[in-house]
């Protein structure tokens, strides 16, 4: 993860502004149900803006992942970029792990999972660690391959990194919940 190059889908502005030391903590919850067999993670993140710039922000991640009794930490810093190239709406991934067998593999952005449905939009106050704040909540959902995928975000120009909550559904086997639990402006 060190060094990463992020491309911004608006990720850039939401750190201008803020100045070096701002910082977010979420947590991170996601739950993964197959064939009777649930599988609970938890990740505390931690997102420092070291720098920033007219050409990109960096942002130092500290993260301590915990699932099924087992706890990981890693450490990692990422350049957001404030003009980057233009997204890839599809990449095909040809994978092989064995002589005689492979398969293709197609990575979708989100940008065009979601490019033929509107988003729906509320201003809203949400509780962000313990203080009330305007957001902005923006909903889709799409059926794709029998399953519905529902994700709701909720924004906040005052929040280091712009993003209060997210939650996320995949069918009945996989949801996300990240919320803000702590944060401070510099």
């Amino acid at each position: 993860m060190a060094g990463a190059l992020v491309p911004d889908s608006g990720e850039y502005s939401q750190w201008v502004g803020f100045g070096v030391g701002s910082y977010v903590e979420m947590q991170n919850t996601s739950e993964v149900s197959v064939s009777g067999f649930s599988l609970t993670s938890v990740m505390k993140i931690r997102k420092t803006l070291v720098e920033i710039t007219s050409s990109r922000a960096r942002v130092e991640i500290d993260i301590r992942a915990s699932s099924q009794g087992q706890t990981y930490d890693t450490k990692g810093v990422r350049d957001i970029l404030a003009s980057p190239p233009p997204e890839k709406d599809r990449e095909e991934v040809v994978v092989a792990d064995e002589p005689d067998a492979q398969a293709t593999v197609v990575k979708r952005s989100f940008a065009d999972l979601f490019h033929d449905r509107p988003w729906v939009e509320v201003e809203e106050v949400l509780d962000v660690a313990g203080r009330s704040l305007p957001c902005r909540r923006r909903e889709n959902q799409k059926h794709v391959d029998g399953q519905e995928i529902r994700i709701t975000t909720w924004g906040s120009d005052q929040i280091p990194g712009g993003i209060a909550r997210f939650e996320s559904q995949v069918g009945q086997t996989q949801s996300t919940r990240s919320i803000v639990t702590g944060y401070e402006r510099k």
